[in-house]
């Protein structure tokens, strides 16, 4: 409620709460009892200050609502955060000193290593306004524009307010990235929307959000929900198939991650950014992210305003990240790694990397934790399969017997609509009129003197495909590059590009091309990715042997990931017709 800002102020409350009689703490962490000797003292020191600094007078009129004799916490500023969740626990249990210490052990236990072996910083969960950083001192964290070259108008809230964040701020996101960023944040505020509704998390004009679907609506209805069928369904028609909810809103797996990403950016004190130089590059989407640590997920308490822990490695433990969050958001609970920190230095993108990490915070924040793979970026749409009776979900009751959003309903991604089209089983016996060729096109090594590559270096693998269509001539080609370079994609070590030809027997088989649409067999797809860097292993392998990759196989460089950098050309007469990529065709 008050900071070191308020100068003399602090000093002379300071001074306040040591002369006041304390059941337990010093000036420090203090716990109070409300008794008449106690107002007396706070009602005099209002009446020097309320003039000079109007919101001591906040003190009074917290102290007037608590009962006769009923005992509060006062933290100083610099208390420590598990002294903060200490006393939010115990205060709980007051009057009884027994419990209190039972309560008390049990946090420290639970909670004490982790929040004391890290750096630890927490926002949101204790009720008070945070605004983080100052844009008259420092620049615009997404652009590094100060307030002479953009604007600062708007509120850049840390966390969507979408998601019930009143609280916490940053006043170093200019008004252009809060506005350009704001599609990274809707994937995450989208994929929350069923939760939104079942915790009952208000929108900026006060109103509760409903969820529309293709074949419902989910409403707000008292302290329960109810879900109506569209159209002249009955319940019991509704729910022949199973009850399963889609919605009609698109998110991708790497936006969600974006987003949590972003709100660490927001809330991270300004003198830690320099560490997040590539992860900022990452969230305006100047780096590229072929594979991603992990997140971890668990169902949670419902509360209407978000609050996030950040833990940095200042101590540089080994085998741990430099910044892992915890973000408690509606009823869910996210666990995960910031990437692209650069003191990292790759290491960490890959789970086998942070095996040793995650048990200690895992058993902290208790929860049944379900692992997550936000690599993905194709677009999908979220659904809902409800798996309670259609009289709970129908009229969820009211008061303490209405159901808890977990018991109601699991979230989970489904594809977003597509037409499907049926392909004959593939024959790779009978699919090529001859044997596909290859030509290479470029093998290119570059040195790098001042970043030596070194045995433990971790590295990042690039593909992308270009997949020329020649319809009316029965055949594809195609254009293939695979990259190695460090885990940030800017330190580039071993180019590679070369050229595949393929000729069918039948390509309508297995590719269809009409007046108004295009479909690709994805089995096909594979076998032509596949097929180019069995080819090109071969071709570039004595080139890779003159360097420090002569271990490295372009084949077990692929992982499913690398289908969305493939992008399709239809050629007709030697000319481009139309093309299209993984994401608009393989959904």
């Amino acid at each position: 409620m008050f900071s070191s800002g308020d100068g003399t102020f602090m000093s002379e409350l300071s001074g306040l709460i040591n002369r006041l009689p304390k059941a337990e703490g010093g000036n420090i962490t203090a716990l109070l009892c409300n008794d008449e000797k106690l107002r007396g003292e706070l009602s005099s020191f209002e009446a020097a200050y309320e003039l000079k600094i109007p919101r001591v007078r906040r003190i009074m009129a917290f102290v007037k609502n608590l009962g006769e004799g009923e005992y509060f916490f006062y933290l100083d500023e610099t208390a420590p955060l598990i002294s903060h969740i200490c006393c939010m626990n115990e205060v709980q249990v007051l009057p009884d000193f027994n419990k209190k210490t039972e309560v008390h052990n049990s946090v420290m236990f639970r909670c004490g290593l982790i929040f004391t072996s890290f750096e630890s910083y927490g926002f949101g969960f204790n009720g008070i306004k945070t605004v983080v950083g100052n844009h008259h001192e420092h620049p615009c964290r997404f652009c590094g524009r100060d307030d002479s070259a953009t604007s600062y108008k708007k509120v850049a809230h840390a966390i969507p307010d979408a998601l019930g964040n009143d609280l916490l701020f940053c006043d170093e996101e200019c008004d252009e990235c809060n506005a350009r960023l704001a599609p990274i944040e809707d994937n995450l505020t989208n994929f929350l929307d069923f939760n939104r509704v079942a915790v009952g998390i208000k929108t900026k004009k006060g109103d509760i959000p409903e969820v529309e679907g293709d074949n419902f609506v989910i409403r707000r209805s008292g302290e329960g929900y109810r879900i109506y069928a569209k159209g002249s369904q009955s319940i019991e028609e509704f729910m022949r198939d199973g009850l399963r909810l889609n919605h009609r809103k698109i998110v991708t797996n790497l936006g969600i991650y974006k987003a949590l990403a972003k709100m660490v950016i927001d809330l991270t004190p300004t003198d830690k950014l320099l560490h997040f130089k590539e992860t900022i590059r990452w969230i305006n989407g100047d780096v590229i992210s072929r594979k991603m640590p992990s997140v971890y997920w668990c169902y949670a308490q419902p509360t209407r305003q978000p609050a996030l822990f950040l833990f940095f490695n200042e101590q540089n433990r080994p085998n741990t990240p430099y910044c892992t969050a915890v973000l408690y958001v509606c009823n869910m609970l996210y666990l995960y790694v910031v990437p692209f920190i650069d003191i990292d230095k790759g290491q960490y993108k890959h789970d086998e990397n942070l095996k040793s990490h995650w048990p200690q915070f895992l058993r902290t924040f208790t929860g049944e934790w379900h692992q997550w793979d936000l690599s993905d970026d194709t677009p999908a749409t979220p659904f809902m399969d409800v798996i309670a009776s259609p009289e709970t979900h129908f009229s969820s009751p009211a008061g303490e017997d209405a159901p808890s959003p977990e018991d109601v309903f699991e979230i989970h991604h489904r594809p977003a609509k597509s037409v499907f089209v049926e392909f004959p089983e593939l024959d790779t016996e009978k699919l090529f009129s001859k044997l596909p060729t290859s030509e290479r096109i470029a093998f290119s090594q570059e040195n790098h003197p001042q970043e030596p590559l070194l045995p433990h270096t971790e590295l990042s693998y690039s593909m992308g495909c270009n997949i020329l269509v020649y319809f009316d001539e029965g055949r594809c080609e195609t254009l293939n590059h695979v990259g190695i370079s460090d885990t940030t994609a800017t330190i580039k070590y071993v180019t590679i590009e070369w050229k595949c030809s393929f000729s069918f027997c039948d390509i309508a088989s297995n590719i269809k091309l009409e007046e108004d649409s295009f479909s690709f067999d994805y089995k096909l797809r594979d076998i032509l990715w596949h097929l180019s860097l069995y080819l090109a292993e071969n071709e570039f392998q004595p080139d890779l042997d003159n360097t420090e990759f002569k271990n490295t196989k372009l084949t077990f460089m692929y992982d499913e990931h690398h289908n969305q950098f493939i992008h399709y050309i239809i050629m007709k007469d030697g000319i481009p017709v139309l093309e299209c990529d993984y994401k608009q065709l393989h959904r």
